[in-house]
Parts: C-alpha cells; sequence; structure tokens
C-alpha cells in the first residue's frame, strides 16, 4: 500500500500525474480490500495534492474532505490536521481568502496541541500569502518571518526558500530592490 502511494509521489515530482493517480487508485484499492483505512486516508491526501498539481481544486478538495474524514474517524488527530491544511492551501489557491485563513487558523490549534513546528510553520507562510494577497505588508513580512525562522532552525532548505521567495515579493512591493535581491 505504502509502496504505491510513494510511487505515486513520485510520478507526481516527476510531473507524470497520469501514473501518479492510476499508482494511487491502486493503493486505496488495496487499502480498501485490506481494510486499512489509516492507508486509504493517507493516500486520499496524497491524492489530494495530485489534483491540486493540476489546478483541480474540486477533486483536491474532494480528496482532501476524505482524508479529513477517515482521519477523523480514527481519532488521527495528525491526519485530520494535514487535511484541514491542505484543504486551507487549496482554498488560498482558488484565492478563497477568508476560507483559507480560516482553515489556517482551525488548524493551527491543532499543530499547537500537537507541538508541531513545522505544522506552525506552514500556517504563518499561510498567513503570509493571504496578507501578501490583501496588500497587509506588515501582516505578510511578520508571519513570513516567523515561518522563515523554523524553517532554518530546522534545517528544511526546500520550505526555507518557498518562504524567501515570498518574502522576497514583499519587498518587491514595498519597492525595497536591496532587500528582495538578497531574499532571492
Amino acid at each position: 500500500i505504502t509502496a504505491l502511494r510513494s510511487l505515486g509521489a513520485l510520478a507526481q515530482n516527476a510531473a507524470d500525474y497520469e501514473s501518479a493517480r492510476g499508482l494511487m487508485g491502486e493503493s486505496i484499492a488495496l487499502a480498501q480490500k485490506l481494510g486499512n483505512v489509516e492507508a486509504q486516508a493517507n493516500t486520499y491526501l496524497s491524492l489530494g495534492n495530485v489534483a491540486l498539481d493540476i489546478g483541480d481544486h474540486e477533486e483536491a478538495e474532494a480528496n482532501y474532505r476524505l482524508s479529513r474524514d477517515l482521519s477523523e474517524g480514527l481519532s488521527d488527530t495528525l491526519g485530520y490536521a494535514y487535511a484541514i491544511d491542505n484543504l486551507s492551501v487549496s482554498a488560498w489557491h482558488r484565492g478563497d481568502l477568508d476560507e483559507a485563513e480560516r482553515l489556517a487558523d482551525e488548524v493551527m490549534e491543532l499543530y499547537e496541541e500537537l507541538d508541531l513546528a513545522g505544522g506552525r510553520a506552514n500556517v504563518w507562510h499561510r498567513r503570509c500569502l493571504v496578507a501578501i494577497e490583501r496588500g497587509q505588508l506588515e501582516t505578510a513580512e511578520a508571519e513570513g518571518l516567523r515561518a522563515l525562522a523554523v524553517r532554518e532552525r530546522h534545517g528544511e532548505d526546500r520550505g526555507a526558500s518557498f518562504v524567501l521567495y515570498d518574502l522576497a515579493r514583499v519587498s518587491l512591493m514595498r519597492r525595497d530592490m536591496v532587500r528582495a535581491r538578497e531574499r532571492l
């Protein structure tokens, strides 16, 4: 089950979305056959990410909701949190800033309960992105810097690079080319 999902994730990373969907579909079918609800929840989350990559928000959110509901049934707080977090990402992608923010606030409570620094960094970065869209540059900067500090402290170079890119956008909006260049 996990191997199929992992192969699907590798296909997704190679932008082979058809193969990713097929492999993850096989993973879900096997998980259902074996009654492994946790594996189903995890794979629906991954399948949602594939749909999000290709811009199909409706499919992404349907998969995230399935993952959320299955995780809730298992009392899997972490799985539930990841599903809510991804619903927030999808809402931001479709431009529903209020929903993205509402879901970010909901998942922040869960990440606090789980004491998950990386999860909190996800939310702070999302709040940065929402603030950028709203033109709230002070808030964007503050939230982005909070996210960046966690990413750097935990050696998450890839995550830090995404935050730095968005902080550079804030600098560009302020017409601070020196700071934007430093961040880029």
